[in-house]
């Protein structure tokens, strides 16, 4: 038995050395730089082409609050580029954080606070919504979802706050968390899930406006994004 062990030792340390001078699978390499941050969503932030990244500018996780500007970072010639700059963000918002983009289009989509924010109305999480901007028309918004937090409720519209923002293959759906600001009021704050189909607001207004026990009511279509 003592034989035996002295003779698989140097087995094992000859195997060690050649699996040490390995060489390592990948080698990382450094594509931005400055003070701003570039934190990338846990989701979904590379273009459909691969060519390109989304990011937001926050130093800390927890700050997208105070944070002014989405980008996109080229992986292949370090290239970036502002697709959207909220140049009024203050400490209490509106904030943009949390991008994406679409697995079908150029198209990104990210949180945006309310743009009325302020200090007794600060970014939070039933004080936000989702956009989308095509990067070929930087700072050009389209609000993905509506929102009326004020009885009477408008049909459609949401009474809080969306986040996790996340594209079906094609498109077309989007899927999100949403925090209902009337239940944070009561002090029974829930976060659930939803869906949204693109196209379906205009749907719903056509059908709305010909209906009047449907009646739409402002501020929910006509300010999206406030209140």
């Amino acid at each position: 038995m003592r034989y035996r062990y002295y003779l698989i030792v140097p087995l094992l340390i000859i195997f060690h050395g050649v699996a040490a001078q390995k060489p390592p699978l990948y080698t990382p390499v450094q594509l931005t730089n400055g003070q701003m941050g570039h934190t990338l969503n846990s989701t979904q932030c590379i273009s459909a082409n691969d060519e390109w990244v989304v990011f937001d500018t926050r130093n800390e996780d927890t700050k997208i609050g105070t944070t002014s500007t989405i980008g996109i970072l080229n992986l292949h010639t370090g290239e970036i580029k502002t697709v959207y700059q909220n140049p009024a963000t203050t400490i209490y918002g509106p904030g943009v954080g949390a991008a994406t983009f679409s697995p079908a289009a150029n198209r990104v989509m990210f949180i945006h606070g309310i743009r009325n924010a302020d200090s007794i109305k600060p970014y939070g999480s039933t004080r936000r919504t989702s956009v989308s901007i095509d990067i070929a028309h930087p700072n050009v918004l389209s609000f993905m979802d509506a929102r009326n937090v004020y009885p009477p409720f408008s049909p459609g519209a949401l009474r809080g706050g969306t986040h996790a923002h996340s594209w079906s293959h094609d498109g077309k759906w989007v899927s999100f968390t949403y925090n209902d600001a009337i239940m944070e009021r009561l002090g029974k704050d829930r976060r659930t899930v939803g869906i949204m189909v693109r196209g379906f607001y205009q749907y719903f207004r056509r059908i709305a406006q010909r209906r009047s026990r449907y009646p739409i009511k402002p501020p929910a279509f006509q300010y999206p994004g406030r209140y």
